[in-house]
């Protein structure tokens, strides 16, 4: 529960960054497999993101495209990055879990 709270003391060590400074705006979202970056516009983008992480959906929704294609067209303030980054991190914590359910599921 914490996890999806943002409030869990493992998601302050993310090992995301936003290395580059620039406008910040949001212009368009692509994710490089090859680099693990999610860029946001030509020059700035997340780096650190894995391709599970990247493609982690809830429902219909690819969570961590989703949050950026939601502020399109605008300027990313510090706390929506760091919201982002720390999403970042919990879907992959969520991943963690889900695997070790799984591996307890099929022990049975």
């Amino acid at each position: 529960m914490e996890l999806h709270l943002l409030k869990h003391p493992s998601l302050g060590e993310t090992g995301v960054g936003f290395p580059e400074s620039g406008s910040d705006e949001v212009e368009k979202v692509y994710y490089d497999e090859n680099s693990e970056r999610v860029w946001i516009n030509k020059e700035q983008y997340f780096d650190g993101i894995s391709k599970e992480v990247w493609e982690y959906r809830i429902g219909a929704y690819q969570v961590m495209a989703k949050y950026l294609k939601d502020r399109k067209g605008r300027e990313l303030s510090l706390e929506e990055m760091g919201h982002y980054i720390k999403v970042a991190k919990a879907v992959e914590r969520t991943r963690e879990v889900e695997g070790k359910v799984e591996e307890v599921y099929l022990e049975r």
